[in-house]
């Protein structure tokens, strides 16, 4: 596991073991320097080194491994899965789904109650207004 601060909102989250494999695989396949991970607050993505990924879990390969003989096969005849095959189910749940963002109540209702209370003095001046606006045309 992994302790990251969002560079962005200063967020802090953990980054789980079985992300951390996930990630390394990928750049294993892909040939990255580093892995972006995505703030569970502000989805800002913030890159992660290949070395400190490999730092965190330096015996990745072997839990790959592990990972894939703990997986139930279909056939005993079929192969095993490959470690490309092996990534999606890896990552966790969380990181697939994004969650819906909130939306602020509407604040008309408080503006049409502040606009019906106003003061006697306000009013006043805005007669005056009006009346010169008048006079001007």
């Amino acid at each position: 596991m992994i302790n990251l601060r969002c560079s962005f909102c200063q967020n802090l989250y953990t980054v789980s073991r079985n992300e951390i494999v996930a990630a390394l695989q990928n750049i294993e396949a892909e040939n990255l320097h580093h892995y972006d991970s995505h703030c569970p607050r502000c989805r800002h993505a913030n890159p992660i080194p290949r070395e400190r990924l490999e730092w965190a879990v330096p015996n990745w390969r072997e839990v790959l491994m592990e990972n894939a003989d703990a997986t139930p096969s279909s056939s005993t005849t079929s192969p095993a899965l490959t470690p490309s095959q092996l990534a999606p189910a890896l990552k966790p749940a969380a990181a697939a789904a994004k969650p819906a963002m909130k939306k602020a109540p509407a604040k008309k209702a408080a503006t049409k109650k502040a606009a019906a209370k106003k003061s006697p003095a306000k009013k006043a001046t805005q007669k005056k207004t009006a009346a010169k606006k008048t006079k001007r045309k």
